[in-house]
């Protein structure tokens, strides 16, 4: 390879030269006994889970692992779950980006929130607790949260329409939430085409 060429790191190598190696030259280790092939699963594990993860988040990760090892010592290597759980808290994941999420937002689940509006406050929630609402008191929880921001909107879209500046932090307000919506409606619609295609290819 020439001076000339460059390499494209992978993001499992990314995570490797900012969260992983680090860790290890500062004595960040795995119990005594865990065979190598684990450890190297372990590891492959985190790189892939946090890959997600901007070099913001990553250092701040990376200082939080630090102090934070299991052991009296602290030096040994939390488990994935851990780690994964401390990063979301840093640098929450996309939730198109996650399984659960996307299939339950394409579910028919997705398309009720969408129908009765709680759509962009469901997506809040499951940004925040990473899971569907359970009873209907969660569901309470999103109705109201919905109506506060759909106020929100309203207030703002009317000064707009009558010609009066709303102010920068309501602009940016109906730009996040815009953005939201636009991203939660995507996932239903994505379920909405995929129920279309299979009927079609029933009949």
């Amino acid at each position: 390879m020439t001076d000339e060429q460059t390499t494209t790191e992978t993001a499992r190598g990314r995570v490797r030269r900012m969260l992983i190696e680090p860790a290890i030259e500062a004595g960040m280790r795995f119990k005594k006994g865990t065979p190598e092939a684990e450890q190297k699963r372990a590891l492959d594990r985190i790189c892939d889970d946090l890959a997600y993860l901007g070099d913001a988040a990553l250092a701040a990760l990376l200082e939080w692992l630090l102090r934070n090892g299991e052991g009296s010592a602290r030096c040994f290597w939390p488990k994935p779950v851990s780690l994964i759980g401390v990063a979301h808290s840093y640098e929450p994941r996309r939730l198109e980006e996650l399984p659960r999420a996307a299939s339950w937002f394409a579910s028919r689940a997705g398309l009720a929130a969408l129908q009765n509006g709680n759509l962009v406050a469901t997506f809040l929630w499951w940004e925040k607790r990473l899971r569907p609402p359970r009873d209907e008191r969660e569901l309470r929880m999103i109705t109201e949260r919905s109506e506060t921001l759909v106020r929100m909107v309203e207030v703002t879209e009317d000064k707009l329409h009558r010609g009066f500046e709303p102010g920068a932090h309501a602009r940016e307000e109906l730009r996040w939430y815009r953005g939201l919506e636009a991203r939660a409606r995507a996932m239903v619609q994505a379920g909405i085409d995929k129920r279309q295609a299979e009927a079609g290819d029933a009949a």
